[in-house]
């Protein structure tokens, strides 16, 4: 999978976006180009409006189109199953219209997807849920349905653009519920290491084509905890975090993951920032080995790039706008020129990845003890 602009094949780089804010009177546009300046200025080229979020406001797409990023846009479905009648699919042919209408004449907008994982749900998660072999045909097919008006609509309307029809799929005309995903195909979403607690090298092992979501959780700064903690000193364990935590065990997966990479800090502050260094380390790690792997991958869009309200997540900018660690990374690991050092084996590979054509240089690579003295 690999998208194209003026010919020119591009690696897409960016991030998921969800909404700016959990209450829509606070989606300023302050808000909106605060965020899209934040993704430019990591060179991101890409962010991937989430099904299960909203249509965004006009000045998202107008602030997209300025800072040159391209806008994967889902249809506001996800990871459910729909009702197939007449009188909701004309309800959905009337959104898609509506939507397609009001957004084709933006520059920005790359594709339209169908859905955000109701088409995994169906080849996959509903297999093992629903027992009724007929109810998951009436579903499957019901599922088709929706698909085929989604499909209709852009094709009348912007019928230059692709229609993907869900995330993740395999291609443009493959049937979701039968096709799954693959690593070898398509887009993939690529939870492996966060839901499966794996190590971060399982990135290296699992290459795909085009991952359009992935990511690891952080605790917010402790700025950002100040914000709905009790004065006194900061208790990891209390209700407070636990309530801005709505990953079943994603706390839990934090800290398990911290002692396996770094000697555990006793002092509260000192671990929130500590897992923003370890979030920021796992993306790096992937995105790092995939980029690297062109033209077998040709995109990365992490899950996620912001907050709509002050919680632990996998967003690379918090609510109200302080960068995370991971988002200083990306700087870095998006840059147009980079070097990458990528274990292979027992080696080290360094690798050059350039999007501004050949570059020539003069590589000097140099060793350094934890204190920062140079070794070698």
């Amino acid at each position: 999978m690999c998208f194209r602009v003026n010919g020119r094949r591009l690696f897409a780089k960016g991030a998921d976006f969800i909404p700016c804010d959990a209450l829509e009177s606070r989606q300023t546009p302050g808000r909106y180009r605060s965020l899209v300046e934040a993704a430019a200025a990591a060179n991101m080229n890409m962010l991937r409006v989430w099904g299960g979020g909203q249509y965004e406001r006009e000045c998202f797409y107008d602030l997209c189109d300025e800072k040159g990023i391209l806008v994967w846009q889902d249809f506001m479905f996800a990871c459910a199953c729909y009702p197939g009648s007449e009188d909701f699919l004309a309800e959905v042919d009337a959104e898609a219209r509506h939507q397609v209408r009001r957004l084709k004449d933006h520059p920005c907008i790359a594709i339209w997807c169908g859905d955000n994982e109701c088409g995994i749900g169906h080849a996959r998660w509903y297999r093992e849920e629903i027992k009724s072999e007929q109810e998951r045909a009436l579903l499957a097919d019901e599922y088709r349905r929706r698909l085929a008006v989604l499909r209709k609509a852009c094709a009348d309307l912007d019928p230059t653009r692709t229609f993907w029809a869900t995330s993740p799929c395999q291609g443009a005309d493959k049937d979701p519920v039968l096709g799954g995903t693959s690593d070898n195909a398509g887009d993939e979403h690529n939870w492996d290491v966060w839901h499966g607690d794996q190590d971060f090298e399982m990135y290296r092992k699992r290459v795909p084509r085009f991952c359009s979501e992935f990511g690891y959780q952080s605790l917010s700064s402790p700025a950002v905890a100040r914000t709905f903690l009790p004065t006194g000193p900061i208790d990891l364990g209390g209700p407070e975090f636990g309530h801005h935590q709505k990953d079943y065990g994603g706390n839990r997966r934090i800290a398990g993951m911290v002692g396996r990479y770094f000697k555990v800090p006793t002092d509260p502050v000192d671990f929130m920032w500590i897992s923003q260094v370890q979030q920021g380390l796992a993306i790096k790690t992937a995105i790092e080995c995939w980029r690297a792997s062109q033209p077998h991958c040709m995109g990365t869009l992490i899950w996620q790039l912001n907050d709509n309200w002050p919680v632990a997540s996998w967003s690379s900018v918090e609510y109200g706008g302080r960068w995370k660690v991971m988002h200083h990374l990306a700087r870095r690991f998006y840059a147009p020129v980079t070097v990458q050092a990528v274990p292979v084996g027992e080696r080290l590979e360094i690798r050059g990845v350039s999007e501004r054509g050949e570059r020539k240089g003069t590589l000097t690579v140099a060793t350094y003890d934890f204190d920062g003295r140079e070794v070698d």
